[in-house]
């Protein structure tokens, strides 16, 4: 690593970077001391040898390793399908979401619904939530995060039908074809 541009006065800083830098290295397994492998000297002041050591330094790839894993294992998601909530219903629910632990942790909301005839759109954090309305949709309210509560989820947001999110699908007679 090289740190250029470095004074007397600046050693803290720099000093703050290359301890920042190693925390990261060991969080991926490196091994790799950095303070070995770091020239922290002012350009101004390199004579040519230092600069021919840069010049034919390399660099190394096979000593971090990577966490993997699966995208499923990422994050959790609640699909809530044909909500019939009225845009209050879910300003309401929101914040029980993303403020109560027994949900889980909520990163964010997303979907769309309607009421009436008009189609909404809500994207919501714990930072920032927007509901508006759009020309078209899909009814659907999708709930991600981690260590998500499913039960407890659905129970959070009521419907103008008096019943919860599902999915339902009846067949009225007919051969199901």
């Amino acid at each position: 690593m090289v740190l250029s541009k470095t004074s007397p006065e600046q050693t803290r800083e720099s000093q703050s970077a290359l301890a920042y830098f190693q925390k990261l290295m060991e969080q991926f397994g490196s091994r790799q001391k950095l303070a070995e492998k770091t020239l922290a000297e002012d350009w101004e002041n390199m004579d040519e040898a230092r600069w021919e050591q840069i010049r034919h330094s390399g660099y190394a790839t096979a000593d971090v390793e990577i966490p993997w894993f699966e995208k499923e294992d990422a994050f959790d998601s609640v699909y809530l399908l044909e909500p019939k909530a009225s845009p209050e219903q879910i300003r309401q629910a929101l914040p029980k979401l993303f403020d109560s632990g027994e949900a889980g942790r909520v990163f964010r909301v997303k979907g769309f619904y309607k009421e009436k005839d008009q189609w909404y759109e809500v994207n919501a954090t714990k930072k920032k939530t927007e509901i508006r309305a759009i020309d078209m949709g899909q009814s659907v309210l999708i709930v991600i995060g981690e260590n998500l509560q499913e039960e407890w989820i659905r129970q959070q947001i009521e419907f103008k039908t008096g019943c919860k999110s599902e999915y339902v699908v009846t067949n009225l007679g007919g051969t199901g074809k």
